[in-house]
């Protein structure tokens, strides 16, 4: 959530669940006078497949692992394999940021003025090709410490 904008990322529960394909749903939320609404969205249908979530899990966490680690490193070549080349976020600020503008944002603090630290509270949800990872970490820019709930969604 980013002052009145949120955005949502879930799986549409399904009754039937011999059903081949679940469908995976993103919306952006926007709260106005009158309550919060959608302002935009997808949807899209992923395969139900057979796989093993702890192992699935584990691998997801060593990947955000190793996305943090490039993000400390200031590696950006590393960063920028790691996200999408349709990626869409937004920053701490508000700003809405596509992969170059983000990569653009990293280029411009060293390793000593931004670090991300240990994760806590961390919860992983697999599901077929996709993944969405919630945790709550310290980010320490020059002598100011933020604790930021963060989520990651990839795929």
């Amino acid at each position: 959530m980013f002052g009145d904008v949120a955005v949502t990322h879930y799986f549409w529960p399904e009754a039937d669940q011999s059903s081949p394909t679940v469908f995976r749903i993103t919306h952006t939320w926007q709260k106005g006078p009158a309550g919060w609404h959608i302002i935009g969205g997808m949807s899209c249908g992923v395969p139900r497949s057979g796989f093993n979530p702890a192992v699935e899990q584990q691998e997801v966490l060593k990947a955000s692992q190793a996305w943090r680690d490039a993000l400390n490193r200031r590696d950006l070549d590393a960063v920028g394999r790691y996200l999408d080349d349709d990626f869409l976020g937004s920053a701490d600020d508000g700003v809405f940021l596509n992969k170059a503008r983000l990569l653009k944002r990293l280029e411009a603090h060293t390793p000593e003025e931004e670090q991300r630290g240990d994760v806590q509270d961390v919860r992983v949800r697999v599901e077929g090709d996709s993944a969405v990872v919630n945790y709550l970490v310290a980010v320490r820019e020059s002598c100011i410490t933020w604790h930021l709930p963060l989520t990651s969604l990839g795929d």
